[in-house]
């Protein structure tokens, strides 16, 4: 697969319920939500482990990313929820390998 070099991502988790929504920055998204839901589980325990990524940006650099992180993380909840509502409706489970095809495709066709 063609490495997207520089590109970083924000991601936002929520657990089934929509309760819990944990937002993170990283440079290999795969990585990064995987090493995510294993610390949630070590600190947690398994009632909020199942955590499905609902909402995903990708920047040119992680200096980027990070600062949208830290925007996001200063949302209320209802304006976190909005945001999630305008580009994933049904809150349902977006897959990481379908995300990353599609952005591929997208840079080939630019």
């Amino acid at each position: 697969m063609l490495r997207l070099m520089n590109t970083c991502y924000v991601y936002i988790l929520s657990s089934r319920d929509h309760r819990h929504l944990s937002i993170r920055a990283t440079a290999d998204l795969r990585h990064g939500i995987r090493h995510h839901r294993r610390r949630l589980a070590q600190q947690t325990g398994r009632k909020k482990l199942y955590q499905k990524m609902v909402f995903v940006e990708s920047f040119a650099g992680i200096s980027s990313a990070v600062e949208r992180s830290r925007e996001l993380e200063g949302m209320t909840r209802s304006q976190l929820f909005r945001l999630v509502n305008r580009r994933n409706p049904t809150w349902r489970a977006l897959s990481v390998s379908g995300y990353l095809a599609r952005r591929e495709r997208s840079l080939r066709v630019s």
